[in-house]
């Protein structure tokens, strides 16, 4: 039997009248300690303490404290504060599964010059374990999430780093950022946002000239990736002009062609 200790109060007398603030209370998984209000006349027993749960009592409240569920069942039980021809039921239930992973945040940056993050994480389970992707670590302790890189020359590493505690799954995505440019992976170019790649442009000037759709086009050298040449036409004015494809790309904004 847990440790059920009887109130006591200045009169020896049995209680006449016993008030609780609550008379169902409910525990996580992994444990922990709650205290409710009692109101009484007298002196009182606690009656049908099962061995998981430990009561014990001033002149004014009871505290309950609960250790963690192993035995992979729901706990119940429903303890008895016994007076003079009054007795109070309090039930007590203690989960057998996690119910939730909290993480201050689930999207973390570190910087290509390595470095860490400290995350807070709450939860009612017990031990939580942790599967993350290549190119960074994590450790978990005293609710304390502490995600780690070291200097990373590559390009940019997009990962994710999954907490699991019974059935509950919570991500958070980890980036560590590379000294290859991640827009154009190191290549400082990018396709032309003018052509498309195609290092020329073509247009239709059909409606300039009051005929259908597609009779009257022109293309030029796209201007934009080095490309050059006067424009030349097709239908009722066909002819050609000397033209110069562009590469179809162009330096990356994001890095201004370095690659880095």
């Amino acid at each position: 039997m847990a440790v059920c200790a009887a109130t006591v109060l200045c009169s020896c007398s049995k209680a006449k009248n016993i008030e609780v603030s609550e008379d169902n209370i409910t525990f996580a998984i992994n444990g922990g300690e709650k205290t409710i209000d009692v109101t009484a006349d007298g002196s009182y027993d606690i009656q049908d303490c099962p061995e998981w749960v430990k009561a014990e009592t001033d002149e004014s409240s009871l505290k309950l404290t609960v250790g963690e569920n192993t035995t992979r069942a729901v706990r119940d039980c429903v303890i008895k504060l016994v007076g003079s021809d009054i007795e109070v039921p309090i039930r007590i239930i203690q989960a057998d599964k996690c119910t939730f992973i909290k993480v201050s945040e689930t999207e973390v940056t570190l910087p290509k010059e390595g470095g860490s993050k400290e995350l807070t994480v709450e939860t009612d389970g017990g031990n939580i374990a942790m599967n993350a992707s290549d190119g960074f670590e994590a450790t978990l302790a005293d609710g304390i999430l502490k995600i780690t890189a070291p200097a990373n020359e590559g390009g940019t590493i997009n990962g994710t780093l999954t907490l699991t505690c019974d059935e509950v799954k919570t991500d958070v995505s980890v980036t560590v950022e590379g000294n290859i440019c991640p827009t154009c992976n190191g290549t400082g170019k990018v396709r032309c946002s003018k052509c498309g790649g195609r290092g020329e442009i073509e247009e239709d000037v059909s409606i300039e000239f009051h005929v259908p759709p597609g009779q009257f086009l022109h293309a030029y050298g796209c201007p934009n990736c080095g490309g050059s040449g006067s424009a030349r036409s097709f239908g009722p004015l066909e002819g050609q002009s000397p033209i110069r494809r562009g590469t179809g790309k162009m330096n990356c904004p994001t890095c201004g062609g370095t690659g880095h």
